[in-house]
């Protein structure tokens, strides 16, 4: 397996910490993580493809691990910024172009980016949210649930109620979250792998309590797995919360209005691409999934994106950790068709 390199560079915004395996005169691909995750998410993928001979690097987005930090302004981490960052790294990588990898919240602030900064993508990977559709503000996303299983009249907001949560209850959830350590536990009970009976009830984030349900989360066993995450990448993660608290995280959830305008303005092309487009979907994911999710949340993507290849795996939200080797091959192939390999 390839080294992990640990690096840290300074950006208009502050410190950008960021891990890379592999050649740095490989084709370049650049790792994006979401929420709740860290750099180290991606230890699967950039050790193996750093042994192909791929350059791949993975930051700390802003408000995690060794990355930028600050707390007192929401707007800190709208996408906006957040593709400021993104721009930063690649001039400090002297890279023109790379291949852009992302998931959950890592999927849409790659989205926002290249939509703005095609001209800077080789190629896109995204993984559980779509091209463009987390960028058109909260109530689009909500135009997306399924009512046949989330009537309006009870869940309004239908699986996204959890934001419309944060969006109310911001800084009560960064004290709730930081308190006790309920944050981690939370992610003691979150990486777990997904299936059938995922489906089977209305998802968790339905409930306008958000996801610790407003109450402190009780002891959890010092002895309780930490699902398919290595202990390495879950002590990783740990570190980055420990250091920073929660406020960041669920500042990403706290822009909706803010990447809505973004992504309205100065958009090449409507955000239509050309280039190779990778989308992986988790079968059995109970929040962003084809089978809780109406055609609106696809729509964008199906459109735009003009060289697109679409893979379901049978996992939850969590496609790249929960089944590693499914995706690395998945992604290998994809590069191998689409000529993007190592000289």
């Amino acid at each position: 397996m390839s080294e992990i390199r640990s690096e840290t560079f300074t950006s208009p915004r502050g410190p950008i910490h960021y891990l890379s395996t592999g050649p740095t005169d490989g084709p370049l691909l650049i790792f994006i993580h979401g929420w709740p995750e860290g750099a180290m998410i991606w230890k699967h993928q950039i050790q193996h493809f750093g042994s192909l001979g791929y350059w791949c690097v993975s930051p700390d987005m802003a408000g995690y691990g060794k990355s930028l930090a600050p707390r007192g302004n929401w707007a800190d981490y709208a996408l906006e910024e957040i593709s400021k960052d993104n721009l930063a790294l690649l001039s400090h990588l002297g890279r023109d172009q790379a291949v852009w990898i992302g998931h959950d919240w890592g999927a849409g602030a790659v989205s926002a980016y290249v939509s703005h900064h095609p001209e800077t993508c080789q190629a896109m990977c995204l993984m559980s949210i779509p091209y463009l559709s987390a960028t058109k503000g909260f109530d689009a996303i909500v135009q997306t649930v399924d009512r046949q299983r989330y009537p309006e009249a009870e869940y309004p907001y239908g699986q996204w109620a959890y934001m419309a949560h944060y969006m109310k209850h911001g800084e009560e959830e960064v004290q709730l979250f930081d308190r006790n350590r309920n944050g981690l536990k939370f992610l003691s009970l979150g990486f777990m792998p997904g299936g059938p009976e995922s489906l089977e009830r209305p998802s968790l984030s339905s409930k306008e309590s958000g996801w610790l349900g407003g109450k402190d989360l009780p002891d959890i066993p010092t002895a309780k797995s930490t699902g398919f995450l290595d202990q390495d990448v879950y002590d990783s993660l740990v570190e980055g919360y420990e250091k920073n608290g929660w406020y960041g995280p669920i500042a990403w959830y706290m822009n909706h209005e803010k990447n809505r305008e973004y992504s309205e303005k100065n958009v090449p092309n409507g955000g239509e691409l050309r280039q190779p487009v990778l989308y992986f979907e988790g079968k059995w994911d109970a929040v962003c999934s084809r089978n809780v999710s109406n055609e609106l949340f696809e729509e964008p993507m199906r459109r735009l994106c003009k060289d697109l290849t679409y893979i379901e795996v049978e996992t939850g939200h969590f496609v790249a950790q929960e089944k590693p080797k499914e995706v690395n091959d998945g992604i290998e192939t994809w590069l191998k068709e689409k000529k993007i390999v190592p000289q």
